[in-house]
């Protein structure tokens, strides 16, 4: 948390000021998350400062505001890049660019599953679909 206090202080996220007359504060929240690698285990411990979700107004589908907000991004945070991600979401992204391919493998979660219900040494089959 501390990390991400001090991004937002160098990126100057916020200004104090007076909460104008009958308005009222947006309640946040600390999100804490573990960001693991494509094997399961741990890369790093993430904390994420965010407004409570049932005082946000719904976003529009607008592609141009997308790119709006992410050259606002671009220009008002110290941002770095992480590189490619290769897991997100529990999810392994397996990327080809020279053929153009983009797949997904969920191979981790499916071996959790099958050692919870104690099925991890079953024989595989194919299924026709």
């Amino acid at each position: 948390m501390n990390e991400e206090m001090e991004s937002m202080r160098i990126n100057q996220v916020w200004n104090v000021v007076d909460l104008p007359l009958g308005h009222k504060t947006i309640g946040n929240k600390w999100i804490l998350k573990v960001k693991r690698k494509a094997n399961g285990s741990i890369e790093r411990y993430k904390a994420c400062l965010v407004a409570k979700s049932f005082t946000q107004q719904e976003a529009r589908n607008d592609k141009q505001m997308l790119v709006e907000a992410k050259e606002w991004l671009l220009v008002n945070f110290e941002m770095k890049d992480v590189g490619e991600e290769d897991y997100v979401l529990g999810i392994k992204i397996l990327m080809d660019r020279s053929k153009r391919l983009l797949g997904m493998s969920r191979e981790n979660y499916i071996k959790k599953i099958l050692e919870r219900f104690q099925m991890h040494n079953c024989k595989p089959c194919d299924t026709l679909l």
